[in-house]
């Protein structure tokens, strides 16, 4: 395990890998043809597997179009943050990115609604929740219009901390990150009655060196990957909740994509979207081993009624500016299905 993991996860990772493996039958395009190149940001550094992934991509486009489909990747942060890319990609200076619920909310705010918290607190419930709302998901991103070439998760969530945090009242005395640009995040925050501090992803490092922050709410993968557990001490046992994400692209950009090679890319997506997310779980999950090994487990268990009273003040915070009642209502009806 290194510190170099993505952010996102492996799902990115494997959607782009799938596409690697598409048939080499797709007629490339006519040398008149204007060069198209996409580009695609993400939090992700360069050299991440995430990194590396897009750079395969550019590649095997490149060889299937002679030349005339490219990718070009600004990874780590180069693009700025989640908002940002996102203005970007509306703007037209990006065409597509990586991108976690943060940035998935700011293009259809219908995603925010799988991270309200509380809610959705384990794989299990996210592949069924998501599995019945795809469809309607998808058509929500293809309205603003942009196309999900493929979902994935960015790790379950967990709290890390440079203090020893069991319940949520401990909370009060820490200083806790709260993620600038995340609504779900700043109401759990203020719901444990703790002070957040708001700051950009790439702002968590040098504020953990300084003592800026001392905690903070992410999956282990993440927390490996930005290098945030070098300044950390204890995690928590119990991860409640996942972080969805997934790769997106402007629809109009995508249509440019010789037809052949455009339906295999998405068939693909598709396709593979269980495959990815496996392989990305299993990268959380090794995150995870190698950072019980590094810091103290905190069981939070005897305060789980404390914790579950806490997420529903913070969802009920979010309820009606956020996602409707009705919404909250139906995703917990999925969960709580037989």
């Amino acid at each position: 395990m290194t510190a170099r993991l993505p952010t996102l996860g492996a799902g990115a990772l494997l959607f782009l890998l799938s596409v690697l493996a598409l048939p080499c039958d797709v007629a490339p395009l006519s040398a008149q043809t204007a060069a198209l190149e996409l580009r695609f940001a993400t939090l992700a550094p360069v050299d991440s597997p995430l990194g590396r992934g897009f750079t395969d991509l550019d590649r095997d486009l490149s060889d299937r179009s002679s030349g005339q489909v490219r990718v070009h990747l600004f990874g780590g942060g180069a693009a700025g943050d989640e908002r940002t890319i996102v203005r970007k990609m509306r703007d037209g200076q990006l065409d597509g990115a990586a991108l976690t619920s943060v940035g998935l909310g700011a293009l259809a705010r219908e995603v925010l609604v799988l991270q309200a918290p509380g809610l959705i607190t384990t794989y299990a419930e996210l592949d069924r929740v998501r599995g019945r709302m795809q469809g309607e998901l998808d058509r929500a991103f293809e309205r603003e219009g942009f196309t999900i070439l493929g979902w994935g998760d960015a790790g379950r969530i967990r709290l890390f901390s440079a203090r020893r945090i069991e319940r949520p009242t401990d909370m009060r005395s820490a200083r806790p990150w709260v993620w600038r640009d995340s609504p779900t995040m700043e109401a759990f925050v203020n719901a444990t009655g703790a002070t957040g501090v708001p700051l950009g992803a790439n702002e968590v490092l040098p504020a953990l060196s300084t003592g800026m922050v001392d905690t903070v709410v992410a999956s282990s993968v993440t927390a490996v990957a930005m290098q945030w557990h070098g300044r950390l001490r204890f995690m928590s046992e119990q991860a409640n909740g996942v972080i969805v994400g997934a790769i997106v692209v402007r629809s109009d950009r995508l249509a440019l994509v010789p037809q052949a090679l455009r339906e295999h890319m998405l068939a693909q997506g598709r396709s593979q979207q269980s495959t990815f997310r496996r392989a990305g779980r299993r990268l959380d999950d090794r995150a995870t081993e190698t950072l019980r090994r590094r810091l103290t487990v905190v069981d939070m268990e005897p305060h789980r009624a404390a914790w579950d009273a806490t997420g529903t003040r913070a969802n009920d915070a979010l309820v009606g500016r956020l996602y409707s009642r009705a919404q909250v209502d139906r995703i917990r009806a999925i969960v709580q299905a037989p």
